[in-house]
């Protein structure tokens, strides 16, 4: 490995140097999946439970065999994989393939699985009453599914293909044909030759033109060999081009690993927390970063993570783009009473020309288009009439008009204020929605706008009794540790006013972003006076949880917690307060400013 010295003469791994390219992300291939076939061959044989379909895309075949509970099969586009799991879920989605797996599987026992070399294949013999089964799982992307068979023919699938989506159509009745192989080398067949063939072309770093040279290996795995073969994976091919054969020996060594069931399965670690997978130690990473586990474990881990944060995404996604619409609606209905609020400005004159009307009406021909006359004042003014009406009826046209513009000039103003706390009302959760940390947050703010009439009631699963929100203790509320002092933010427009009025004391310390929407932060003293760090802390804090979080500076206002009140008919997160203090902030997520603190 060539070095690269970080002040103290020590060598640096390749994805620890400063500014390095981070390593791709861990992804479900034929290396993993061969180490997971060696922990369900350890289980082996067993006896199957019934199948639960733990979701449209994920089946789990319940194994009555010891700590291990059943197998995950996903064929989702995203999280496609198959591994032991200790915990059959509880929520059982009943389809025609789940129906099917339980009718032919009764009193049945899964004796072998394999998986066809360096492929997403997985095939699980099965014994039943009726004879022999083979359930088959093919996890490969977009095109995963999961298949029964007998014999050769298709029973059932969950993914119905038909031959006008593919030429390998997946249909009950026909037989199975298993998907073509790839024509690239694999692993254990790959040479120098191949990789060099692979390289020519636009410049591109090693790892990827190792992707793209071999078969049955991720983004992670060709990332590591060349690591392993003594080579830069971020330098260029071309300039790589004298470790071909290392890298290529490399391979060969990974597959003979994997013919001998030699896996070390590894979970990678980012900040603690779960972040990747691995057959083997990768190399040059840290022990900090990487933890002995069972492969299943270490994938069940991450991906279950990554599923978190994409249903999070998707549901934040989906609520933004439905308070933009509302944000919308009301913006253009502001501008448009805005609007017919100046117009409505013009109405003593409106009056004063129906009067003048009135009074020179035996001066107007009817068929005028005008009438030129002078004002109370004396000053020359110019009514526009309807030829087609009388100066009476013209006259009365315009006591209409004026009566329309009088009538608007008394409600126009509450509606836009109304209109103008709407908007900001949205804008403040749209704030939320965007730093919301939890689904449940983001179903806690779904709430609002219903309860508030900004959006209709879908049909959604109502939560249990065990998860409802709605008092300061539970886990809802968001709090951190600064230098042993809490400080509790506030999700929603209604958790601000639980932080602010049922969990503060009167002494602590309350911080908003000055003239900007925002979370109430409350900074919990206990009868002590915190150290000045840990108020900047908090205004960090602050400054990050509201809308003006992307500014270098932010002003954020301190008080006590008396010294806030709420407006009588206020909305939820609407308050005033008084002798403040402004501190000037910089925007801190609580994660980074906590330790810098500790």
């Amino acid at each position: 490995m060539r070095s690269c010295p970080d002040g103290t003469g020590a060598a640096l791994p390749y994805h620890e140097r400063v500014n390095a390219p981070k390593p791709p992300a861990a992804t479900f291939d034929s290396l993993v999946l061969a180490a997971v076939v060696r922990e369900i061959r350890g289980v082996l044989p067993a006896r199957l439970g019934r199948a639960a379909h733990a979701g449209s895309a994920e089946i789990v075949l319940p194994l009555r065999a010891g700590r291990a509970r059943g197998v995950l099969l996903s064929c989702d586009a995203r999280w496609a994989r198959a591994h032991l799991v200790t915990r059959i879920p509880e929520f059982d989605l009943v389809t025609p393939f789940s129906q099917l797996l339980r009718a032919r599987f009764d009193d049945a026992r899964v004796v072998d699985v394999r998986q066809r070399p360096f492929e997403r294949v997985l095939i699980f013999e099965i014994e039943a009453l009726d004879g022999p089964y083979r359930l088959i799982a093919e996890l490969m992307g977009k095109h995963a599914n999961v298949l029964l068979t007998s014999g050769d023919d298709i029973l059932g699938a969950m993914k119905i293909v038909g031959p006008e989506r593919s030429r390998r159509p997946v249909v009950p009745g026909r037989p199975y044909e298993a998907p073509p192989p790839d024509p690239r080398p694999t692993p254990a067949t790959v040479t120098a030759n191949d990789l060099r063939a692979a390289a020519r072309g636009a410049p591109e770093p090693l790892w990827r033109r190792v992707l793209t040279a071999v078969s049955g290996i991720g983004p992670l795995a060709a990332y590591d060999l060349t690591a392993r073969a003594g080579a830069d994976p971020e330098a260029t091919a071309a300039v790589a081009e004298d470790t071909f054969p290392a890298v290529a020996a490399a391979c060969r060594a990974i597959a003979a690993a994997v013919a001998d069931g030699s896996f070390q399965p590894q979970l990678l670690l980012a900040d603690g927390v779960a972040d990747g997978f691995a057959p083997w130690p990768l190399h040059g990473f840290t022990s900090e970063r990487q933890l002995p586990a069972t492969m299943s474990n270490a994938i069940d881990q991450t991906l279950a993570a990554r599923a978190r944060r994409a249903a999070l995404e998707d549901e934040r996604r989906a609520l933004l783009q439905r308070v933009d619409a509302v944000f919308g609606r009301k913006q253009r209905a502001l501008a448009e009473s805005r609007d017919a609020l100046r117009a409505a400005e013009d109405a003593p004159r409106l009056r004063r020309c129906g009067e003048l009307l009135l009074a020179y009406a035996s001066f107007i021909p009817t068929g005028a288009g005008a009438h030129e006359t002078t004002d109370y004042d004396g000053t020359p003014i110019t009514i526009a009439l309807d030829p087609r009406a009388t100066a009476i009826e013209n006259a009365q046209a315009y006591f209409r008009r004026y009566a329309k513009a009088q009538a608007v000039s008394r409600t126009l103003p509450a509606r836009i204020a109304q209109l103008e706390a709407d908007l900001a009302f949205l804008t403040g959760t749209r704030l939320y929605v965007e730093l919301a940390a939890e689904t449940g947050d983001l179903s806690d703010l779904r709430d609002e706008l219903v309860a508030g009439g900004y959006l209709e009631a879908r049909r959604e699963k109502r939560r249990g009794a065990g998860t409802k929100r709605g008092n300061a203790d539970t886990p809802a509320t968001r709090t951190h540790e600064v230098d042993g002092f809490a400080v509790v933010v506030g999700r929603t427009n209604r958790d601000n006013d639980r932080v602010t009025f049922k969990l503060a004391a009167p002494d602590d310390l309350w911080l908003h972003a000055r003239g900007v929407p925002g979370a109430h932060v409350l900074l919990r003293v206990a009868g002590r006076v915190p150290p000045p760090a840990v108020v900047e802390a908090a205004a960090a804090i602050a400054a990050y949880h509201s809308a003006a979080r992307d500014a270098t500076h932010v002003a954020v206002d301190v008080t006590e917690r008396r010294n806030v009140w709420k407006p009588k008919g206020a909305a939820p997160g609407a308050v005033l307060y008084r002798n403040e203090r402004t501190l000037h902030a910089r925007p801190r997520a609580p994660d980074a400013v906590t330790p810098a603190l500790r």
